[in-house]
């Protein structure tokens, strides 16, 4: 048994080993640690303050700041490299940390302020991570990336842990929001180890490549299967996350009336969702990867999270699950768990994985990828999460209402989150013969982990493709598959081949499923 947590532990090990990847691994780690306790502060402050009933609109203040910020980011993407943008959000972000410190240390209590507070930290929580793994999508290649990734993804999860065990020691002993304080010294630190990175006093594994100036606009990305479908499952699956949140927040309020209680608490449940999702993180994320692939591993999360809406539906319609103060009621403990499915497995499996399908991509299509789906598909959906809250509130519909418009967003997650799969095959293949990272094996690998039928027909409409490379690519895999559902495909497409494909595709074929081919072909040909 030993040895296998060790075996399970030994990429974490090798990555502390290293020199060239130690001090991303702790720029991991302190980004987790500072944001998992400026969240507990915030939610702590925000939920005293003003309570639940003003988080909709937070919501949508949010998504108005991100949006302009994400529109400096953009700008900023063009001129400097990521390592540069880094060091200067992880550095904008101690200044904010300690000067939320300062301004509730001097007893501001307004509701303003309290929002300004939740926006900021929600701003660390986008464009740290964001930026951190920008640099390392950068400086490794898919080979070294699907053994690295999920490691960097264990030293964050690691940080919130230690942030929530930190956060629940000393909330009695400092007070709940003190602590905000240790954020600040976090993410002064990590601006500092990025800053060794850019002076040349450590250098990560391999040079990093100048996309400055070749970032291609958002038309282009759009062309991107992967990055479209990952773009149109981010929309409502944020707005589901966040609906989730405010179930969440709204069921707590009624239970914890005190400051300490609330952040007890808060810490105590963030603590045990990051200690699973460490888990599911070190021993169950790389399984999955393994044997059905990065696209089906990031399929888990959305799918998970749209049927824990049910519980929140449990929560819902349960009378009277939110008149007793100081009681978990088994309605409360339904909202838990979907919080729980939800924090977890998003740190784990999706953050993880979702890094992974980034590969499928150029490079210059990472950094602006990523700034479109964080800076713009990210607010809109907070936005759209809280004008439905807004609306619910204004019309005074019960919170039932809610639970059930979520169930309804996860139905449409999980029907958007099925085109992950063959859209990450699509984007393998159209990005092949640009990027050197990706592999034969890995294309293959991809293919395997499909369904025959659902593999069969993006390979046949890559056949029409007009790169050679990608042509023949599609060829041999066809070939390995030639029986008579691949028959009836080719009799059902309207669509002609030339006859060089053809040629190709029957060579050494038996001659009868080559004279198939043929006559099929010849067939259309004729039609």
């Amino acid at each position: 048994m030993n040895g296998v947590k060790l075996g399970a532990l030994q990429p974490i090990m090798d990555l502390f080993r290293r020199s060239d990847t130690r001090r991303l691994g702790v720029v991991m780690l302190l980004n987790g640690l500072g944001i998992e306790i400026a969240k507990v502060v915030r939610d702590t402050f925000f939920i005293n303050v003003a309570g639940a009933q003003y988080i909709p609109y937070v919501y949508i203040l949010f998504a108005v700041v991100m949006v302009a910020s994400s529109l400096l980011y953009a700008y900023a993407a063009r001129r400097f490299s990521v390592r540069h943008l880094s060091s200067f959000a992880a550095a904008c972000s101690a200044l904010l940390a300690a000067g939320a410190w300062y301004g509730i240390f001097s007893g501001h209590t307004s509701l303003g302020f309290a929002a300004t507070v939740f926006v900021a930290v929600e701003m660390f929580f986008i464009f740290l991570p964001l930026t951190v793994w920008a640099i390392a999508n950068e400086v490794f290649g898919l080979q070294d990336g699907e053994k690295i990734l999920p490691s960097l993804t264990s030293c964050a999860l690691l940080g919130t842990v230690c942030g929530g065990v930190i956060s629940r020691l000393f909330t009695n002993i400092i007070g709940p929001y003190n602590l905000l304080l240790l954020s600040a010294v976090a993410f002064t630190y990590v601006a500092l180890l990025i800053g060794q990175m850019i002076s040349g006093t450590c250098e990560l594994a391999g040079e990093a490549k100048d996309t400055q100036g070749s970032i291609p606009s958002i038309r282009v990305i759009w062309k991107e299967p992967i990055i479209r479908t990952l773009s149109l499952l981010a929309l409502p699956l944020w707005v589901l996350a966040y609906l989730v949140e405010y179930t969440y927040f709204y069921s707590m309020e009624s239970v914890f009336s005190s400051p300490v209680e609330f952040s007890e608490f808060l810490s105590s449940f963030l603590t045990i969702c990051s200690l699973a999702a460490l888990f599911i993180q070190i021993y169950i994320t790389p399984c999955l990867v393994k044997r059905i692939g990065a696209a089906a591993t990031c399929f888990t999360y959305p799918a998970a999270l749209a049927c824990a809406t049910t519980a929140l539906l449990v929560y819902g319609l349960y009378p009277g699950a939110q008149e007793r103060e100081g009681y978990i009621s088994f309605a409360i403990l339904c909202v838990l768990v979907a919080r729980f499915l939800d924090m977890s497995l998003y740190q784990s499996i999706y953050e993880s994985s979702v890094q992974i399908l980034y590969y499928a991509v150029s490079v210059e299509a990472r950094v602006k990828a990523r700034a479109f789906l964080g800076g713009i598909v990210f607010p809109l959906s907070i936005a759209c999460a809280g004008i439905i809250l807004t609306l619910f509130r204004y019309f005074n519909e019960p919170i039932y209402n809610v639970t059930f418009t979520a169930v309804v967003v996860g139905f449409l997650v999980l029907i958007l989150a099925m085109d992950i799969r063959p859209d990450y095959l699509r984007s393998l293949l159209g990005n092949a013969h640009k990027n050197s990272g990706i592999s034969k094996d890995g294309l293959h690998d991809a293919i395997v982990d499909l369904p025959v039928s659902e593999a069969r027909g993006i390979l046949l409409d890559e056949l029409y493709s007009s790169d050679k490379k990608r042509i023949e690519f599609a060829i041999s895999e066809l070939k390995t598959q030639v029986d008579e559902a691949l028959l009836e495909e080719l009799q059902d497409r309207s669509l002609t081949l030339p006859n060089e494909i053809v040629h190709e595709l029957t060579k050494e074929l038996p001659p009868l499923v080559a004279q198939q081919i043929r006559e099929i072909c010849s067939q259309k040909s004729r039609g």
